[in-house]
């Protein structure tokens, strides 16, 4: 199974509070009745059991409709909120032997290099946890980087370290062995440990600063904030997609990870985004999911989202972009009304159906109970600009 967990984890990569904060409405024991089918429902998906998991969607259906029976005509799968606790109130994570209080080498499956992980000793599997996930450069070992923080802040959260030392210093991205070698461990920590999402933050030290930017710039949705210290940012970053984290230097490794515990959780649902393709391994900002037209040369693909609530109206305005995907939910829309989507002054008229399929397909891609979708427009073409 865990093979099976890691070859979906690595094509996932390549392929959080809330803007508008939503309320929780249904009781931890509705949460547990919704999150019994989901979490058989994943753990027949990750086996592939079809059986199960076509038994579980039916399971799911049938405990929805129990449930709107006592929540006087608001749909269940319009309670953005409670989906986060839906998702992580069966799931199981086992602690047997696992090593806390102490930093341990992991290795990567398939033969991608080696992580180093530290868990809190009061760590049970039962509550979640900020991870910081930390990119140590060229001259550090993995272990070292972590163990230079003090312990009364490693006790705060989990801690992933990737082996950089053979990876080019500054370009470990450049690279799919780079890539894998630094976003692989927080797949596979967020799939087998309670990982709060909404609070993944990252620090480079040293060469590792220049990387962390660059990831921070490709996927900035991914992390509460991001912070360096001894060494220098990359120079050639999108300065839109950087105006969706925050990012710090600091004087060493201590201050930096002070400085990201005391950062707000990451806002999973920005109301305006100015994006830069500047990559191809990088598609997926927030909830619109990219497929930039390769037919155009000599310009960077690049979009600029609005979400008017008011309006119930998402503005697009992009170059270079083919095709859009994008995930909805209601505390960006009123999805019982029509949704506008104006795509380069063309407009497209969208009525929203909630699903299940739609939270489950997201959350399979991601592994992020904290971002919830519950309706999705696929394959949205982009006009291209008039000249």
């Amino acid at each position: 199974m865990r093979a099976f967990l890691t070859a979906i984890l690595t094509f996932l990569l390549f392929a959080a509070p809330l803007a508008a904060q939503a309320d929780i409405q249904l009781k931890k024991n509705d949460h547990k009745k919704l999150g019994k089918p989901f979490s058989v429902w994943l753990t027949g998906k990750l086996e592939a059991d079809f059986e199960a998991t076509t038994g579980a969607l039916e399971d799911l259906s049938g405990a929805i409709v129990d449930l709107e029976k006592k929540t006087r005509g608001v749909p269940v799968l319009s309670m953005v909120a409670d989906w986060g606790f839906v998702l992580d109130a069966y799931r199981t994570f086992s602690t047997k032997g696992l090593k806390k209080g102490k930093t341990t080498l992991q290795e990567i499956p398939g033969d991608r290099g080696a992580y180093a992980q530290f868990l809190p000793k009061k760590y049970k599997g039962k509550q979640s946890w900020p991870l910081l996930v930390i990119l140590p450069g060229d001259h550090l070992e993995p272990e070292a980087a972590i163990q230079q923080l003090p312990t009364e802040m490693l006790e705060q959260c989990i801690v992933v370290a990737p082996d950089m030392r053979d990876l080019k210093p500054g370009e470990a991205l450049s690279e799919s062995k780079g890539r894998l070698r630094l976003l692989l461990p927080l797949s596979i920590v967020s799939g087998s440990l309670m990982v709060d999402r909404s609070r993944v933050m990252l620090l480079g030290l040293g060469s590792g600063a220049a990387d962390a930017s660059t990831l921070a710039a490709a996927q900035p949705g991914v992390f509460s904030a991001y912070a360096w210290a001894g060494g220098a940012i990359a120079s050639d970053l999108a300065e839109g997609n950087l105006a969706l984290i925050s990012g710090k230097e600091h004087p060493d490794a201590p201050s930096a990870l002070t400085w990201l515990l005391g950062h707000a959780p990451r806002n999973a649902y920005p109301l305006e985004m100015d994006i830069q393709f500047t990559n191809d391994w990088s598609k997926r900002f927030f909830y619109v999911w990219a497929k930039p037209d390769t037919g155009v040369e000599g310009r960077t693909p690049r979009m600029k989202v609005v979400v008017d609530r008011e309006s119930n109206t998402i503005r697009i305005d992009a170059e270079a972009v083919e095709k859009v995907d994008i995930f909805l939910n209601a505390v960006l829309l009123d999805l019982d009304k029509p949704v506008q989507v104006v795509r380069n002054g063309e407009n497209y008229v969208f009525n929203a159906r909630r699903s299940t399929g739609t939270i489950l397909e997201y959350f399979l891609n991601t592994l992020d109970s904290s971002s919830i979708y519950t309706a999705k427009i696929r394959g949205l073409s982009i006009p291209a600009v008039a000249k």
